[in-house]
C-alpha cells in the first residue's frame, strides 16, 4: 500500500518541482523600476550578500496604487497681465474645449449728426469784437529796414530806408524816409507821411503826402494805395500818386522773407516806378522809368539787430534810359551791398 502511494505521488511531486523553482528564483541582481513601486515605499536595499532578507516596514497609511496611470500634465501658466489690469474671468479656463472663446460685442453705432449749415456755424462762432485794451493802448515802432553801403564803381554810396509808426491796431500814422548819397551829394531823397487803416485781416489802405528832393527841383504828391500780405506770404505795397501840374506816378514794391533757419533769412525785393508824364528836369520819362531788384541774406543776432549782405541790380527803361545816356550816366548797374537792419 505504501508503495502504491509513493507511485501515485511521484507524478504530482514531479509537476510541483518546476513551479517551486520559479518561486524560489534569485532576484538579488535585479532592481525594480522606481515608477512601479508605490510612492511611499522606497526600493529595498539588496542584502543578499549578508545572508538574510531585507526587513521592509509596512507604510503607516495605505498608499493608493497609481502605477497604471500616467502622471497628469502640469497646468499651463496663466498669461502675465499688466499691473493694475482687470482680472480676466476666463483666465483659468483657457485651453478647455468646454469653454469656447466669446468674441467681444461690436460697438453700437451712435446717432448720425447732420452737417452744420452756415447759420449754425455763425451762431457757434460769432464775430468777436476787438478787445478793449487793444483799442485803448497805442503803440510806437521804428524800423530801419536798410542802412547799407553800396559799391558804386570807384566810390561807395550810402542808402537807407526806414519807417516810424504810431497808432493802434487798426489805425496808425506813419512817416517813411528813403534816400541815397553818392560823391558827397544827395542823389535821391523821398519822405512820405500817410495814415493807414486796416480794412481786412491782411490788408490796409493808406492815404498821405509825399515829397521828393535830391537832384532837380522838389516835387510834391498826394498818394493813395494799399499794402499788406499777398498769397505765399509776399509783402506788397502799391500806391498811385497825383502831383503838381497833373503829374502822375505809380510805385509797386514786393518782398519776401525766406527763413532758412531761425536766424538766417534770405530776402528778395523788387521795386518799380512808372510815370504818366515826362519830367526832364528830374531825368524821368513817361512809362516804366526804372526797376530795382535786390537779394539780401541777413543773420538775426537778435530780432532787433541783423547784419546782412547781398547784391542789388538797378536799371532805367525807355526814354529814361535815353536821358541818362545823354547825360553821361549808366542806364543800369549791379552793386554789392552790406548793412544792418534795426528796429525798436
Amino acid at each position: 500500500m505504501s508503495q502504491l502511494r509513493r507511485r501515485a505521488l511521484l507524478p504530482l511531486i514531479a509537476w510541483c518541482l518546476p513551479v517551486a523553482g520559479l518561486a524560489l528564483e534569485d532576484h538579488s541582481g535585479h532592481v525594480m523600476p522606481a515608477e512601479a513601486l508605490p510612492a511611499a515605499v522606497a526600493p529595498a536595499e539588496d542584502h543578499s550578500q549578508h545572508g538574510q532578507a531585507p526587513k521592509v516596514e509596512p507604510p503607516a497609511t495605505p498608499v493608493e496604487d497609481h502605477s497604471g496611470h500616467a502622471p497628469a500634465a502640469p497646468a499651463p501658466e496663466p498669461d502675465r497681465a499688466p499691473r493694475n489690469a482687470p482680472a480676466d474671468p476666463h483666465a483659468g479656463h483657457r485651453g478647455h474645449g468646454r469653454h469656447p472663446v466669446v468674441a467681444p460685442a461690436a460697438p453700437v453705432p451712435g446717432p448720425v449728426l447732420p452737417a452744420p449749415d452756415p447759420e449754425r456755424l455763425r451762431a457757434a462762432f460769432p464775430e468777436l469784437a476787438p478787445h478793449a485794451h487793444m483799442q485803448a493802448a497805442p503803440w510806437a515802432k521804428v524800423v530801419l529796414d536798410r542802412l547799407e553801403a553800396q559799391e558804386a564803381g570807384d566810390d561807395t554810396a550810402l542808402a537807407w530806408e526806414g519807417r516810424a509808426s504810431w497808432g493802434r491796431e487798426f489805425d496808425r500814422l506813419a512817416l517813411t524816409s528813403e534816400g541815397e548819397r553818392l560823391h558827397g551829394d544827395t542823389e535821391e531823397l523821398r519822405h512820405e507821411l500817410f495814415w493807414s487803416h486796416a480794412f481786412s485781416r491782411w490788408w490796409e489802405s493808406r492815404l498821405g503826402l509825399r515829397r521828393d528832393d535830391g537832384q532837380g527841383p522838389a516835387r510834391s504828391w498826394v498818394g493813395v494805395g494799399v499794402e499788406g500780405l499777398a498769397p505765399m506770404f509776399i509783402e506788397v505795397s502799391a500806391v498811385a500818386y497825383v502831383g503838381e501840374s497833373g503829374r502822375t506816378a505809380f510805385t509797386l514794391e514786393a518782398e519776401y522773407e525766406a527763413r532758412l533757419t531761425n536766424r538766417l533769412i534770405l530776402q528778395p525785393r523788387l521795386e518799380l516806378n512808372a510815370h504818366g508824364e515826362d519830367d526832364a528836369q528830374k531825368g524821368i520819362a513817361s512809362g516804366l522809368s526804372d526797376t530795382s531788384l535786390g537779394l539780401r541774406l541777413r543773420y538775426e543776432i537778435r530780432r532787433e539787430l541783423a547784419p546782412y549782405a547781398g547784391v542789388e541790380w538797378n536799371r532805367l527803361h525807355g526814354d529814361s534810359a535815353r536821358l541818362a545816356r545823354r547825360a553821361g550816366e549808366r542806364e543800369g548797374e549791379a552793386r554789392a551791398v552790406a548793412g544792418l537792419r534795426i528796429w525798436f
